[in-house]
């Protein structure tokens, strides 16, 4: 037992100093931009995510009759730049789970490309109480999908549409214990499925017209949290964090 005891402490100790040895590297001679190959001054015109973006919709394919409620459990990140004041191009990736009625768990991804286009951006003066902005924001984005549906291999194209409307209020007060400013938005959402020449099945929508409705919490000017929903007949809620650089 004590030869036992004595092995298990020096492979602890041993396990200790491979970790410590690991952890130890060298940190940069000083804070000077100049003992780095790449400078990068300006990057505010780059901003990326990432979302909790769960999914709920029926969809019939080719082995079924009638409809069948599809759930998707992503994981999304995009990464986007605005080509223009008003315009910014982004792309993204998400993989997770899909999971259909009286099916297993199946992988699913999603790698994607759009367009946001700031369309109005209007200051609200007194007497109003609460509401200081209104913006107006349209997205584009096509998507392909890729999954298991019936236990058959299946892709498609999605394109997607919506059209936000935001009401924002700039909190006053001491901004080290509030947040720079809280809004709501509501909009339509559209939807459409293309799965034809991609794979040997079928895969269509019930609905193809949604919205989307949530909160979204600016920490500062360039950090901002969002909690909503999206609805396509069943409703799914999604949440992320956005970072402007």
């Amino acid at each position: 037992m004590k030869n036992f005891i004595s092995i298990t402490g020096s492979a602890y100790i041993l396990l200790v100093c491979s970790v410590a040895q690991t952890l130890a590297m060298p940190v940069g001679n000083s804070m000077d931009s100049i003992n780095y190959r790449y400078h990068a001054s300006d990057l505010s015109q780059w901003s990326a995510g990432v979302y909790l973006s769960p999914r709920e919709r029926n969809i019939s394919h080719d082995l079924i009759q009638d409809y069948t409620l599809l759930s998707e459990d992503t994981i999304t990140l995009y990464l986007a730049y605005d080509y223009k004041r008003w315009v910014s191009l982004y792309c993204s990736v998400a993989g997770g789970e899909s999971s259909t009625d009286g099916w297993e768990s199946e992988g699913i991804y999603d790698i994607g490309a759009g367009l946001r286009l700031g369309l109005l951006d209007h200051d609200i003066m007194d007497p109003w109480l609460i509401e200081d902005r209104i913006r107006l924001t349209g997205y584009l984005q096509q998507t392909i999908t890729g999954t298991k549906l019936a236990g058959k291999d299946v892709q498609w194209i999605e394109t997607y549409a919506s059209l936000v409307l935001n009401i924002i209020n700039e909190v006053t007060g001491n901004k080290s214990y509030l947040p720079h400013a809280i809004g709501v938005f509501i909009g339509p959402v559209f939807s459409d499925i293309q799965s034809r020449g991609l794979s040997n099945m079928s895969v269509n929508e019930q609905r193809q017209f949604g919205y989307t409705a949530g909160i979204e919490i600016f920490y500062t000017e360039r950090v901002s949290f969002e909690l909503g929903l999206e609805n396509f007949g069943p409703s799914a809620t999604k949440a992320g964090i956005h970072v402007r650089f």
